[in-house]
């Protein structure tokens, strides 16, 4: 870790975080020299080189999670320089910060257990200021006093001296691309998987066969697109049954949200075939018409605007018919506003 290579990796980065060793306007390296070569650390042997001070040039959009100590003390300090250059939001402490030097799992305490259930509920899809939050919640419960190299108050003052900078509201979205969950693999009898990606809470589906075949969804996977892969054959999609039939043999894509709970299977059926394919999966409130993963303003206007519509009408939006029974109308807006 040196300042160059730092600074280099933030330009692009979309969660930067760090346990370091921190004054009010940087954070530092801790290089050990043994200088006697007697093999025991020693006063005089050790250089403290910074990675990153606030009066450097740099910029970053990242959310950042220091570990450092004091990096939020004063007024012009590290976490305010961040912010200048572009930080979404900057979490670090105002004091002393303690973890203990034998951290190595997320149980062994301090606040690198705190940053790391941060990032974990981020991950999760919490925002920045529920994540930690929560992360001080979950460690006050499980790790105040695993600690056992630093002081018994240590805990305590980790929970109080961490403070944000910035957005608290702000959350990650992204893709995972290769990381997604794959919840059901290739089947011996049928091409098959469902990818589903937890953050951002769409699935992906493909199956190949070479005989006609169904796709029977449960209600809560809500579909977007479906078509096969290098063709411009259709299959056929029955949105009230939630059912694609496939009577080519090339790659079915099947893309969408999950809604809700789903606490029930992907049925894929053939002539020769019958897979039911398990899920637990909890998605987009049911009322979040627009997938932004807010129930607000937005989608009142969406359910009044298809507010009388039926089935196959123009401007019937299949998310708004909340019972499913083919129109929009009261019953829906009362269990919108439920």
């Amino acid at each position: 870790m040196n300042k160059e290579n730092f600074i280099s990796k933030a330009k692009d980065a979309t969660l930067i975080l760090w346990d370091a060793h921190g004054s009010q306007t940087a954070s530092y390296t801790e290089t050990w020299i043994d200088k006697n070569k007697n093999g025991v650390p020693e006063n005089g042997e050790f250089v403290y080189t910074p990675f990153i001070t606030s009066g450097d040039t740099f910029s970053t959009n990242a959310i950042v999670f220091s570990g450092s100590c004091l990096n939020l003390q004063g007024s012009d300090n590290l976490g305010y320089a961040f912010l200048k250059n572009g930080s979404v939001a900057f979490i670090g402490s105002r004091e002393v910060s303690y973890t203990p030097s034998y951290f190595r799992k997320e149980d062994d305490g301090g606040s690198s257990s705190i940053m790391y259930y941060f990032a974990k509920k981020l991950y999760e899809g919490e925002n920045i200021g529920e994540a930690l939050y929560n992360s001080f919640e979950y460690f006050y419960n499980n790790f105040l006093y695993k600690d056992i190299e630093d002081p018994v108050e240590s805990g305590l003052l980790n929970i109080y001296d961490f403070n944000i900078y910035g957005l608290p509201i702000v959350s990650l979205n992204y893709v995972r691309g290769e990381n997604a969950q794959i919840v059901a693999p290739y089947d011996k009898d049928l091409l098959y998987d469902f990818k589903y990606y937890e953050v951002t809470k769409e699935f992906t589906i493909r199956a190949k066969n070479d005989l006609p075949y169904f796709v029977i969804l449960p209600k809560g996977l809500f579909v977007k697109e479906v078509y096969f892969e290098d063709s411009n054959n259709k299959p056929i999609f029955d949105w009230f049954f939630n059912t694609v039939r496939a009577n080519y043999s090339n790659t079915l894509v099947i893309k969408g949200v999950v809604r809700g709970v789903v606490n029930s299977a992907v049925v894929v059926k053939g002539d020769k075939f019958s897979n039911s394919y398990p899920l637990s999966l909890k998605g987009f409130d049911m009322r979040d018409f627009n997938f932004d993963s807010v129930v607000n303003e937005d989608d009142l206007k969406i359910i009044e605007s298809a507010f009388g519509k039926k089935y196959m009408d123009n401007g019937f939006v299949l998310q708004c018919d909340l019972d499913s029974n083919l129109k929009i109308d009261g019953t829906d807006v009362m269990m919108f506003m439920h």
